[in-house]
């Protein structure tokens, strides 16, 4: 576990660099062309439990090309949640633009890529 910078808070160690616009990238781990994959962006806090266990998953199988998006320090990504989906639920998984709720659907959504990376082709 590291130590939050801003609050003080142990948090789960991800596999995600910070960018300079305060986003993070996340490779799903079968390669992919950048044309032809789908859009992946994730909506999460770092304090909900569901959104662990979302990324949890996907550190533990290796998950890239996932955009994250903390709702908590992100208040355009959080306008946006609410915006495009309609609630302020996390997580919640854009597929091209598309919201995907509950951690459960999001972790099998994103199973089913690295099982039949075929089924990634934008349509």
């Amino acid at each position: 576990m590291d130590q939050s910078r801003d609050t003080g808070r142990a948090v789960a160690s991800l596999p995600y660099r910070e960018c300079s616009n305060q986003h993070h990238r996340l490779k799903i781990g079968v390669p992919m062309t950048e044309k032809k994959a789908r859009s992946l962006e994730l909506f999460y806090k770092p304090t909900c439990p569901f959104c662990q266990k979302v990324l949890v998953w996907m550190k533990d199988h290796d998950v890239e090309n996932v955009t994250l998006y903390d709702i908590s320090t992100d208040s355009e990504a959080a306008d946006r949640l609410v915006k495009v989906g309609g609630k302020r639920q996390v997580p919640c998984l854009f597929i091209d633009g598309e919201p995907l709720y509950e951690s459960d659907d999001i972790i099998a959504y994103l199973a089913k890529l690295i099982e039949h990376p075929e089924d990634d082709l934008a349509r």
